[in-house]
C-alpha cells in the first residue's frame, strides 16, 4: 500500500495511537502565545484516518474545496477564467474531462503518476477523425497535450494557494505527442483591397492595414502612441517588445499607410491610436473583439488571427524583393546579427531603401 502523503503545512496533523479503539488522533496546527510558547488544540480521536481528516478539514474550513473537480469548478469562477474567450473555455472543459479518473479524488491524495497517466493514455490511444469522408486515426498534437497539462497546473496553483497541497506536481507532467505544424495564413491582395475600400464605413480597418504594413505584434500596435510617430522622418520608434532587437528597432512608414496614420493621430483622444470610444484598449482581447474581428466582419474578409498581419508583412515584403536581412531587422528578430555587424554599414538607410519595395499592387 502506498505511503499516505503528509498533510499540507498549516492544515493540522493526524497521528496514530496504538491500543485505542479510536486510534486516529487529530490536532490543529501549532499556534504561539505572546511569549513564544507553542500551543496546539486537540480535535479528538477517530476510528479511521478518513474520519479524522474530515473532522479536521471541517474545523479548518477546508471541506468546500477538496477534490480535483471542486478546485476546477472554483477556478471557473475566477476573473482569469471568465476573461478568456468562449472557445478557450470550451478547450479547458474538454481538457478537464480527460482527468475524469481523478475528478473525485482529494487533491492531497493525487499522485504525480496519476496525472502523468492521463496524458500518456491520450498519446497511446489517439483519436478518430473524418478526413475527406473517411474515418482515420490521428495522434494528439503536442500543442493539444500542453493545453491538457495547463488545466492541471491551473487547478494545482489554486490548491497550493489554499493549502490543499504542498507543491504543484502538475508542472512536472511530461508532454509527448506529435509536434504541430502551424498553417500560417496571410491576407491576400484582394482582402487588403476590401479592407482599404471599407474604410469610409469601417474606420477600424485602418488598424489592420497599419499592422499589415508594419509587421507589429498586437501588443506593440495596441500600445502605439502619437509620440512614437515622426512624419517628417517617416519613422516609428519606441514600440517594440520581447527581445532587445525587437525593442530597439525602427519601423519606416510606408506611403500606403501614411495618411491613415496621420488621421488616426488626429482622431486620437487618449494619445493611443487603437481606441474604442475615445479610450485606449487596455488588453489584447478587447482589441480583438472591439476592433480587429469587428473590422474584418464589416469588410467582408474571412476571420483570421491577428498574427496574420505579421505573416502578411513578412510574406509581401519577401515577395516584393525586400532582402532577408531587412525583413529580419523590421520584424525584430535576431538571426541576422553576424550579417548586420560584418556587412551592413548603415543599416537604417539600407532598411529604408529596401522597404520602398514593399508592394501589394503588382
Amino acid at each position: 500500500m502506498p505511503k499516505r502523503r503528509k498533510r499540507a503545512n498549516g492544515t493540522g496533523s493526524i497521528s496514530h495511537k496504538k491500543g485505542r479503539a479510536r486510534p486516529r488522533y487529530a490536532r490543529l496546527p501549532a499556534g504561539y502565545t505572546i511569549n513564544g510558547k507553542e500551543v496546539r488544540q486537540d480535535i479528538g480521536f477517530f476510528k479511521t484516518y478518513k474520519e479524522a481528516e474530515e473532522a479536521l478539514d471541517k474545523y479548518m474550513g477546508l471541506t468546500d474545496i477538496k477534490t480535483f473537480a471542486d478546485v476546477y469548478e472554483y477556478y471557473k469562477t475566477t476573473n482569469e477564467y471568465t476573461k478568456i474567450s468562449k472557445n478557450s473555455q470550451q478547450r479547458y472543459e474538454n481538457a478537464f474531462k480527460e482527468y475524469k479518473p481523478i475528478h473525485n479524488k482529494n487533491m492531497i491524495d493525487i499522485r504525480y503518476t496519476q496525472l502523468q497517466k492521463v496524458l500518456d493514455d491520450m498519446v497511446i490511444r489517439g483519436y478518430d477523425k473524418k478526413v475527406n469522408g473517411v474515418m482515420t486515426h490521428q495522434e494528439y498534437s503536442k500543442d493539444h497535450l500542453e493545453k491538457v497539462k495547463l488545466v492541471a497546473t491551473k487547478v494545482y496553483k489554486i490548491a497550493l494557494q489554499d493549502g490543499l497541497v504542498t507543491e504543484n506536481i502538475a508542472s512536472l507532467i511530461q508532454v509527448g505527442g506529435v509536434k504541430q505544424k502551424n498553417k500560417k495564413q496571410i491576407f491576400t491582395k484582394e482582402e487588403i483591397t476590401k479592407l482599404r475600400e471599407s474604410i469610409p464605413y469601417n474606420p477600424h480597418a485602418r488598424h489592420i492595414l497599419v499592422m499589415c504594413f508594419t509587421g507589429m505584434r498586437t501588443t506593440e500596435y495596441r500600445n502605439l502612441t502619437r509620440d512614437s510617430i515622426n512624419f517628417e522622418t517617416n519613422t516609428i520608434t519606441n514600440f517594440g517588445i520581447k527581445t532587445n532587437e525587437g525593442k530597439s528597432r525602427t519601423m519606416f512608414i510606408h506611403p500606403q499607410i501614411k495618411n491613415m496614420l496621420m488621421d488616426l493621430c488626429i482622431e486620437s483622444k487618449s494619445g493611443v491610436l487603437a481606441e474604442v470610444d475615445g479610450k485606449a484598449t487596455t488588453y489584447d482581447k478587447k482589441f480583438y473583439d472591439k476592433i480587429y474581428y469587428l473590422a474584418l466582419k464589416k469588410a467582408g474578409v474571412k476571420r483570421k488571427t491577428p498574427y496574420t498581419c505579421r505573416y502578411t508583412f513578412a510574406t509581401i515584403a519577401y515577395q516584393s524583393g525586400v532582402s532577408e536581412v531587412a525583413i529580419q531587422r523590421l520584424m525584430g528578430h535576431t538571426d541576422f546579427k553576424i550579417t548586420e555587424q560584418s556587412y551592413i554599414q548603415d543599416l537604417s538607410d539600407f532598411v529604408y531603401e529596401e522597404l520602398q519595395k514593399f508592394n501589394v499592387s503588382s
